[in-house]
């Protein structure tokens, strides 16, 4: 196994079938299944687990990933200022 960290990896497509096939061709070259250390995520479909290290994907889901992750620290920011002023 060549990834041992506990970091997952994103890789981005511009298509869906490139995300799939590409994520197949990776499991196969680790020799590993698909969703174990490499997993997919298209709209619609997705093959990620607790387990999974590489993940290819396109871009809308990386779009959206990315805006989830800055809207969730806007509001822990936010949580936590209120608590602060508040106390």
């Amino acid at each position: 196994m060549y990834v041992t960290s506990d970091l997952v990896h994103l890789l981005s497509q511009p298509r869906r079938v490139a995300a799939i096939a590409m994520a197949q061709r990776v499991a196969f070259e680790l020799n590993t299944k698909m969703g174990d250390t490499v997993a997919y995520q298209v709209r619609y479909d997705s093959t990620v687990s607790a387990r999974c290290r590489i993940k290819f994907m396109t871009d809308g889901v990386l779009l959206r990933e990315v805006c989830l992750y800055i809207i969730g620290i806007h509001l822990q920011v936010d949580i936590h200022i209120n608590i602060y002023l508040s106390g």
